[in-house]
């Protein structure tokens, strides 16, 4: 919450030293506000690490399944700050119990997810199944001030890219975390 409110205060631009992290700052500023964004910028400005999770299991069998049941796995993510992990299934019995989970279902480095079976979705004999559980990745579009190219064809300059009032371009970029 502290980051949260200091990225989105006045503020924090004036504390940024290197001009590569100000330009990353002032694009990531341009976002819907959120604590993706936040983490984003501090993990592209090498201030912390992305946030990784683990799982207590990763297989699980049940056997003699007759009616609809309520199952639990403990998700672990060990370092502090913003995930959202979106879940899906690819078998019709296997019914996530969110879809989308974030830091906010985490107590401490744990979350207790939960999803359910439904016997009346499975078919005679072995049924298999998995739960997907996948980092979003952010996607954000980043625009960078560049100045005109001016080069010399056939004895004229040309400006290379459309000026905006400043006499600058503006070119977006792709910044990808996750």
């Amino acid at each position: 919450d502290e980051a949260y409110r200091l990225f989105y205060s006045g503020n924090f631009k004036n504390l940024i030293r290197e001009e590569k992290d100000r330009i990353l700052y002032e694009g990531l500023r341009m976002q819907p506000q959120s604590a993706l964004v936040v983490e984003t910028f501090l993990i592209a400005s090498h201030h912390k690490k992305k946030v990784e999770v683990t799982f207590e299991e990763t297989e699980k069998s049940f056997y003699g399944v007759q009616e609809q049941r309520k199952e639990q796995l403990e998700i672990q993510k060990p370092q502090w700050g913003a995930v959202r992990i979106h879940v899906s299934s690819d078998a019709d019995f296997l019914i996530p119990g969110k879809q989308i989970t974030t830091e906010n279902d985490f107590i401490g480095s744990t979350c207790v997810y939960e999803y359910y079976i439904d016997a009346d979705a499975m078919h005679a004999g072995k049924n298999f199944g998995r739960l997907c559980f996948e980092l979003r990745i952010s996607l954000f579009f980043i625009p960078l001030p560049l100045p005109v190219r001016r080069e010399r064809k056939n004895g004229r300059f040309l400006n290379i890219g459309k000026p905006d009032r400043r006499g600058q371009n503006l070119c977006s970029y792709i910044l990808i975390t996750g």
